[in-house]
């Protein structure tokens, strides 16, 4: 079973082909690899059911984007909020509405956020936004209501859902 080197079969064309073959091995379990230590990466610092930021990452780049404006001397807003009564609605009309709420309430205020902003869902009913967008106090402030809004018209149409 040892290697013939005098066999016809061993040629250099051959001997290529076999290092080319675990060259093409190696590169397909460095990417396979790479992609799923991406996939585990994303897992854990993303909520799953918003697909927002998690607790941790929420944190994590909040403390990032809070350094960074103090280098840059810009202001940052810090807004955390929940949902009123949402432990009651969930009760009433089931663990699948209440996430339903959930999901709706995350893509609506993603809309009103900008790319450099930071939302994520710290817990059960709880959201944090990291704000940069927005220098202007009156601009925060009506940013502030506009989640407001978002959130209570969610809050209101649930209501309404579970009265007809």
């Amino acid at each position: 079973n040892a290697l013939d080197f005098t066999s016809p079969w061993f040629t250099p064309m051959a001997l290529e082909a076999i290092v080319f073959v675990q060259i093409l091995a190696l590169l397909l379990l460095s990417l396979t690899k790479e992609r799923a230590e991406a996939r585990l990466s994303k897992i854990a610092h993303t909520d799953p059911l918003t697909g927002l930021a998690n607790r941790r990452a929420f944190f994590d780049q909040g403390e990032m984007l809070i350094a960074q404006s103090r280098r840059n001397k810009q202001s940052t807003s810090l807004i955390i909020f929940d949902l009123d009564r949402f432990k009651q609605v969930n009760d009433s009309i089931g663990l699948s509405a209440g996430d339903s709420i959930l999901l709706t309430v995350a893509r609506r205020l993603g809309r009103l956020i900008g790319q450099q902003d930071t939302l994520g869902r710290l817990s059960g009913d709880q959201y944090g936004l990291v704000l940069l967008s927005e220098q202007e106090p009156d601009r925060i402030v009506a940013l502030a209501d506009a989640l407001r809004v978002c959130r209570h018209r969610e809050e209101r149409q649930t209501g309404e859902d579970r009265h007809q």
